[in-house]
């Protein structure tokens, strides 16, 4: 990826986005954070994902159910034609 990466993280709840803005003080790159409250990417967050982007899912998936949506948002962002990596944590 070029150096002009815009990082998105795609977190499952507030606990993930508190970590999120601790870690990125030190740790991780700077990016945006989007609290999904345990849902689905909607199409309204597709679309606003930069062509040269690194999206990264934190998903606890300690139930059946949540494995399942971040399988769906998964594969939401695969459809989507855009030149994004997705990383998993």
């Amino acid at each position: 990826m070029s150096k002009d990466v815009n990082y998105i993280y795609f977190v499952e709840g507030e606990t993930e986005e508190k970590a999120i803005k601790i870690l990125k003080q030190d740790y991780i790159k700077s990016g945006k954070v989007i609290v999904l409250n345990q849902g689905k990417i909607a199409g309204g967050h597709i679309r606003t994902i930069p062509k040269s982007a690194c999206v990264i899912l934190i998903f606890d998936i300690d139930d059946d159910t949540y494995f399942t949506t971040l399988k769906d948002n998964v594969n939401k962002l695969k459809k989507d034609n855009k030149n994004i990596d997705i990383v998993f944590i």
